[in-house]
């Protein structure tokens, strides 16, 4: 992607498949079709059943062939119910009501948006993405699991930094270090401002980031999520720009797989390079919640000045791809107003 084409520079990565070389050769719709003949053999081959040098013949039907990659990235990666309920809890023990209208940039198939709409009967969402075959399959999968609560569900084709949204959101959320794409700091400013403009009054702005010592060195590593295999992988780092080339891939028991299902090319910023944008960007207050503690702690930002903060009830956890090993992960929350301290509860219709 190119960080300075701004009709695609928030494009989710991922949808193009890369030759040996690191060259695109598939197209997104082509990526799994391709993959997949190249891992069955054809019916009539003359090597006999038992393939090359006597190994197990590969099945005529790969469990990769049958996979959705969309729903195994949901699998592994996403966790809604929790992300729900978080955005509920720091906004209500903010503001002290309910949050009701959620904005979802880089939704990709929208299955936080999905999950919001079905917490409440009130609540809407907008689902905002650059990639329309995704959304679109987003669209087909909630029209059937949410009935009419899709009614309050909109799904936008759209540049999250150009986007007309009618509705102002009491939250906007950019999860999975997906605002990353943009690898210039004047381009992220300009996402930050769009977001602050799209806010209600008291609206807050939510976003996730990865960091730490094993963040900024290549690495793979995998986790069984039950019927099949993730590997998160980062290719590479440089140190001078901190970009960053990631992938996601799927392995299976019958020894097939997706490999490099998903390549993300990011900038790695840094808590500090992210709080001071938001703040210039307009908004009141800053907190960064970390995860693996048992009372999470942050830092709120105020005209330069930082006062500390615990919260016993968020445990840290994180639903992000790099979530194992020694990486920390940070989850920047703008506020468009001065914020008291963290003491609500969650919805008594939604509590997890």
């Amino acid at each position: 992607l190119s960080s300075t084409s701004m009709g695609k520079q928030n494009k989710r990565p991922g949808w193009k498949g890369e030759d040996s070389k690191g060259k695109s050769k598939y197209g997104r719709d082509e990526f799994l079709l391709s993959k997949r003949s190249e891992a069955a053999p054809a019916s009539d081959s003359k090597k006999g059943k038992r393939g090359k040098k006597g190994k197990a013949p590969v099945p005529a039907v790969t469990q990769a062939m049958t996979a959705s990659r969309h729903e195994l990235y949901q699998q592994a990666v996403q966790a809604p119910k929790n992300d729900v309920s978080f955005f509920i809890k720091v906004f209500q023990g903010i503001r002290g009501r309910k949050p009701l209208a959620l904005r979802e940039d880089f939704s990709g198939t929208g299955v936080i948006a999905a999950e919001w709409v079905r917490s409440h009967v009130e609540r809407t969402a907008t689902c905002v993405d650059l990639d329309k075959p995704t959304l679109e399959w987003g669209r087909e999968l909630h029209l059937a699991s949410l009935g009419s609560a899709f009614e309050r569900m909109t799904m936008v084709h759209a540049d999250v930094i150009k986007a007309h949204i009618e509705e102002k959101a009491d939250i906007t959320a950019a999860l999975n270090y997906s605002f990353c794409v943009f690898k210039q700091r004047a381009v992220l400013l300009a996402y930050f401002k769009a977001v602050h403009a799209g806010l209600s009054e008291d609206g807050i702005f939510i976003c996730d980031i990865y960091g730490g010592s094993r963040s900024i060195v290549p690495h793979t590593h995998a986790r069984d999520c039950g019927g099949f295999i993730y590997t998160w992988e980062q290719e590479y780092f440089h140190p001078l720009t901190h970009e960053t080339r990631c992938h996601i891939s799927f392995s299976f028991s019958d020894g097939s797989s997706i490999k490099r299902a998903f390549t993300y090319e990011w900038r790695l910023w840094s808590i500090p390079e992210i709080t001071e944008c938001m703040m210039e960007a307009g908004f009141k207050a800053t907190t960064v919640w970390w995860k693996n503690e048992k009372a999470v702690g942050s830092a709120t930002h105020r005209g330069g000045k930082h006062r500390s903060r615990r919260d016993t009830e968020h445990g840290g956890e994180t639903d992000s791809e790099d979530s194992e090993g020694d990486s920390s992960d940070g989850t920047p929350t703008s506020e468009d107003d001065e914020s008291d301290e963290l003491d609500g509860e969650s919805d008594d219709e939604y509590k997890e």
